[in-house]
């Protein structure tokens, strides 16, 4: 019975500690990630790959809750399609918008919408000509920052972002949708208040 009433305390103390996100604040990060992307193709095939992704981004908070920002960010994809090894480099740039739950405790759950553009370039083992896609993309993002001081946070985000994009080989084109679900982690430094 004492472990569990300890158990709750800690808890208790840990969610109504006086870690604050203000306005005026801004916010850095950087976050990583190994995930999944599926694109399907117009001519009905669909690709399956696995992800490496880097981010950072900036946060700038208009109120304790909202912030508006960017971010950028590299995935790197290696897979194997028709018996050829194809290597993806992706760059998404977009701006976002986060709303803070609770921005006073030391558990801070938010969710966000985020819209950008997306630029990749693929290169595939004994073709000629790379393979290079261009489009918009949207989507949006959940997840937790845990405060471990008054500037900084870990946090874990899931993370769905989608593209429609047009993909160019040499003289020809084709149009994709990619679907690019994550989960992310990462690290945050505020500063400004």
């Amino acid at each position: 019975m004492k472990r569990i009433l300890l158990a709750v305390g800690l808890v208790l103390a840990v969610t109504t500690s006086s870690f604050a996100l203000d306005k005026g604040q801004s916010e850095i990060n950087v976050y990583g990630s190994i995930g999944t992307q599926e694109i399907k193709f117009d001519g009905g095939g669909k690709m399956t790959e696995d992800t490496i992704t880097v981010r950072t981004g900036y946060g700038y908070f208009i109120t304790e809750n909202l912030s508006l920002g960017g971010d950028l960010q590299l995935d790197d994809r290696t897979d194997k399609f028709g018996g050829s090894k194809n290597t993806t480099d992706t760059f998404v740039f977009d701006g976002s918008a986060k709303y803070h739950f609770m921005p006073k405790n030391v558990l801070v759950p938010y969710v966000g919408v985020q819209l950008g553009m997306s630029l990749s370039t693929s290169k595939q083992s004994g073709a000629s000509d790379d393979t290079t896609t261009t489009g918009f993309a949207y989507g949006a993002m959940g997840g937790i920052k845990w405060f471990v001081s008054e500037n900084a946070s870990f946090n874990a985000e899931l993370n769905a972002l989608f593209a429609s994009a047009s993909s160019k080989t040499g003289g020809q084109s084709s149009d994709v949708t990619i679907t690019d679900i994550k989960g992310l982690f990462g690290l945050s430094y505020y500063f400004g208040k």
